[in-house]
């Protein structure tokens, strides 16, 4: 048997999840409005309580949320870059001096050293 045939909490779930991949995937800012509206209302028909935990941040970042579908970038190199020099942080108990704490984050990704060190000398 299908788990989620026998989990039909789970299948709703489920079902909500797949729906907002396919509600990421909007042409333009309009469809992707209309379209969140859409998942909002079956959010609210399931009333599965972890989804509509989402509607006050989805109120509150609605403006930003929607300014993907303008212009097809986010903030996620970023935060995926500040993720990484938390856990350096973290593992090194740490730095005494910048200097170090500087160089362990320019190493831990040799491509983007070049790139990193520019940007750090451009301010």
């Amino acid at each position: 048997m299908d788990v989620l045939e026998r989990y039909p909490q789970l299948r709703r779930a489920w079902a909500l999840k797949e729906a907002f991949r396919v509600w990421y995937h909007s042409a333009t800012r309009a469809e992707a409005d209309q379209g969140l509206k859409a998942w909002e209302a079956k959010v609210r028909e399931a009333s599965l309580r972890p989804f509509q935990a989402l509607f006050p941040m989805l109120r509150e970042w609605r403006k930003e949320i929607l300014n993907y579908f303008d212009h097809r970038c986010t903030n996620g190199f970023v935060e995926g870059k500040n993720n990484r020099i938390k856990v350096i942080k973290r593992v090194a108990y740490g730095y005494r001096n910048n200097h170090n704490f500087r160089q362990r984050i320019l190493l831990t990704k040799r491509r983007s050293i070049t790139k990193l060190h520019e940007a750090y000398h451009t301010y």
